[in-house]
């Protein structure tokens, strides 16, 4: 069991406020941090596959009655639950499209405010569990909640509005967690209402977490986690293993399996990938130690493109993949043999490892996101937290001036962020500028100077944009659709068109441009084009020798 000194007392015992006071005063400054940092990207607009989420509220004439709610929540393509809890929460900003995005941010807004004060509840709970007085366990807690509260990661998070998902699916998963932890605390004095606690809390927030995005499976990997680091050394009744082997074990062997079973046929599911399952793996740990650099030192920008991450094509290629691949084992490793004598330590990065077990390894998804990191960065910062509160022992002085400096400066830095996310041209034209590599980047830059001030400055950035990848067929549609907007589309470049279909590869904006070529047909934004012409389009893209079932033609 981790050992208790009492040194945080003086922090709190020393002043005038009680105990109570003190916890609500916590408490109402964690409410009031996210607002105060993250307020200024309410004026932001939607972005990326916001877009390709929420634009079903237009079906059926937007969401007005049972029959169209039934369609619109049901209905998700995210992701394999279709993600149905995450698609209601929508609704309670918007029921049309297009719609307004300033009440959908203030709402992820307003729940990342609420999980603040969860991650305060968790860390309280779990630091009182290991033998830390209500003094030590609240400094911790509200310290560690801070930091990640207003971190600046969490920017991309926060007001992107689709990662709402993300957001509900650490809700739900933080409230399972404390009402295990609350169960865990009555587990010896009275198991039976403890074991309904515990039951309760991961069967019901469980489901809710994994309908809100699929990462809920992971609920009972990092309650497994807490039990093996923190909680190593407390008494556990005889049946209490009968009770964790199917709530807790069972279903983490099982999410190992699936991502076993995954791996069969990763030869069609990478298809639409430039990388493959091998590339993938070996570039997932140098993306892992880049989050940490991140969360560690936030000074970049947070960013929405991130298909310029470089893959790793060997153990030398680049040399990173190696020192990362390897320092990614050792530290595993020493987690594990170690446990027992640094369980801080072992817990934070087995959190942080386990929280992208799913996300960062066999799966067909892409490289990056910094939005994985969410719920996955708390045990670093847990860390953090607890080894600072170390220093009220040697100057209580020192430890306030320095949280105070933390906080502050975090808060600035979040806040600046949030003011660029309140711009979308601003945000757009600002990431173009620093990811020239990032054709996703550079897309959206020309779609953004269209809307903007026109097509001549749109074609011109469109066409470096081109010459830089002249490979993607998405940016080539989007070429050609922008010139039919202009109005100056002839037969020979939609023709070229056609035949660059055949054979460009097919990227990730192939999909969107096709479909905003589509639209603009349909609403004759793009008049030169008829329905034939876009249907010998897609004929093209049928015969195109970069899919699997045409390339052994």
């Amino acid at each position: 069991m981790l050992k208790y000194r009492p040194h945080s007392e003086k922090i709190l015992s020393n002043g005038y406020l009680g105990p109570k006071l003190i916890t609500l005063t916590f408490l109402a400054l964690l409410f009031i941090l996210p607002f105060a940092t993250f307020w200024p990207g309410t004026s932001g607009g939607f972005l990326l596959d916001d877009h390709d989420n929420l634009k079903y509220l237009q079906q059926h004439g937007g969401v007005k009655n049972l029959d169209t709610l039934r369609l619109f929540v049901f209905e998700g393509i995210s992701g394999p639950t279709g993600r149905p809890v995450s698609l209601l929460s929508f609704l309670i900003d918007g029921q049309t499209w297009p719609t307004d995005p300033y009440p959908f941010k203030r709402t992820n807004i307003l729940i990342h405010a609420f999980n603040g004060l969860l991650i305060f509840a968790v860390v309280f709970k779990l630091f009182q569990l290991i033998g830390r007085t209500s003094s030590s366990a609240l400094t911790i807690a509200f310290l560690g909640a801070a930091i990640w509260t207003i971190h600046p990661l969490h920017t991309s998070t926060t007001l992107y509005v689709i990662q709402r998902m993300t957001e509900l699916v650490a809700f739900f998963t933080l409230i399972a967690i404390w009402c295990y932890l609350h169960g865990r605390q009555k587990l010896i004095s009275t198991p039976g209402p403890a074991y309904l606690w515990m039951s309760g809390g991961i069967i019901t927030f469980g489901i809710l977490a994994v309908l809100s995005k699929e990462n809920g499976v992971l609920l009972p990997l990092y309650i497994l986690i807490i039990e093996f680091t923190l909680f190593r050394q407390l008494p556990r009744p005889d049946h209490w293993r009968y009770w964790a082997t199917p709530m807790l074990i069972l279903p983490s062997l099982l999410l190992l399996a699936y991502l076993g079973y995954s791996i069969d046929g990763h030869t069609s599911k990478f298809a639409h990938r430039d990388f493959s399952l091998y590339e993938r793996l070996l570039s997932e740990p140098r993306a892992l130690f880049d989050y940490l650099w991140k969360i560690i030192f936030p000074v970049h920008t947070p960013s929405l493109y991130f298909d310029d991450f470089q893959k790793s094509t060997a153990l030398l290629s680049p040399i990173t993949t190696l020192l990362s691949s390897f320092a990614l084992l050792a530290g595993l490793i020493a987690s594990l043999v170690f446990n027992k004598r640094y369980p801080i330590i072992s817990f934070a990065v087995l959190w942080f490892l386990g929280g992208h077990i799913l996300e960062s390894s066999v799966l067909s998804l892409e490289l990056y996101f910094e939005h994985r990191n969410y719920l996955p960065m708390l045990g670093i910062i847990i860390a953090v937290a607890y080894y600072a509160e170390k220093l009220v022992r040697l100057n209580s002085k020192v430890f306030i001036g320095g949280a105070t400096v933390l906080i502050s400066t975090l808060a600035i830095i979040t806040w600046q962020h949030s003011n660029t996310w309140g711009d979308n041209t601003k945000l757009i034209a600002l990431l173009a500028e620093k990811q020239p590599n990032s054709a996703r980047a550079q897309i959206n830059h020309s779609v953004e100077t269209f809307k903007a001030v026109g097509g001549d400055s749109a074609m011109e950035q469109l066409i470096k944009t081109k010459e830089r990848f002249p490979d993607s067929l998405g940016i080539a549609i989007l070429h050609t659709d922008v010139i039919c907007q202009n109005n100056q589309l002839t037969k020979d470049i939609y023709l070229q068109l056609i035949e660059q279909a055949k054979t460009l590869r097919i990227d990730p904006y192939t999909n969107n441009s096709l479909s905003q070529r589509i639209d603009n047909v349909h609403d004759k934004n793009c008049k030169q084009v008829r329905d034939n012409g876009v249907l010998s389009l897609t004929n093209a893209l049928l015969k195109n020798k970069a899919t699997p079932e045409n390339k052994n033609r």
